[in-house]
C-alpha cells in the first residue's frame, strides 16, 4: 500500500477553558504537581491554563496533546506530576491516560463548562468489558484484523504479529 504525505492543519476551539478549569480546581484539592494534557483543539490555550494553575498554588507542567489512542505526551511527564488535568470533551482520552499511567485524571470540559474526574468505577468497568471481550474471543475460530491507513495509526507489522 502506498503511503501519501499528510499535512496536519490545527483547528482551534474558540471556547475559553478557564471557567471549567476553575471548577476542577476544587476537585484537584491537595495535588500540587499538575500535568496538563489536551487535544489539538485546545492546545493553543494550555499556557493560559498553566499560568492560572500556578497563580492558584499549583506547579503545572504542559504535557501536550493526545491523538487517538496515543498518550505518549502524558507518559512523558508522568514521573514529574501527581495528577493530570485533561482539557477537552468526552471520556475517551482521559480514560486512556489514567489506564496507561495509573495517575488520577481530572477533566475540564470547556465545551460544556463542566468539571469531573475519571473514577475508579469507570476504570473497572472499562477493564471488565475489555477482559470479557478477550475471553469471548478465545472461542473464535476466525479473527479479522482491521488496519487503518490513517497516518500515525497504520502499522502492518503489529497487525501481522
Amino acid at each position: 500500500m502506498k503511503m501519501v504525505n499528510t499535512v496536519f492543519i490545527p483547528c482551534y476551539s474558540n471556547t475559553d477553558p478557564l471557567p471549567s478549569v476553575r471548577k476542577v480546581l476544587d476537585l484537584i484539592g491537595e495535588y500540587k504537581r499538575i500535568g496538563i494534557i489536551s487535544t489539538v483543539q485546545h492546545s493553543d490555550k494550555l499556557e493560559r491554563v498553566r499560568e492560572f494553575l500556578e497563580k492558584n498554588g499549583k506547579k503545572a507542567v504542559i504535557g501536550g496533546n493526545v491523538l487517538g489512542c496515543n498518550v505518549d505526551s502524558a507518559k512523558a511527564i508522568e514521573r514529574d506530576i501527581d495528577c493530570f488535568l485533561y482539557i477537552g470533551s468526552g471520556k475517551f482520552h482521559p480514560l486512556g491516560i489514567t489506564l496507561k499511567t495509573e495517575k488520577p485524571v481530572f477533566v475540564a470540559n470547556p465545551v460544556s463548562n463542566s468539571a469531573g474526574r475519571i473514577s475508579e468505577d469507570e476504570k473497572r468497568t472499562y477493564n471488565r468489558r475489555r477482559k470479557g471481550k478477550i475471553l469471548k474471543s478465545m472461542n473464535a475460530e476466525i479473527f479479522g484484523i482491521i488496519v487503518c491507513t490513517k497516518a500515525g495509526q497504520f502499522n502492518m507489522n503489529i497487525a501481522m504479529k
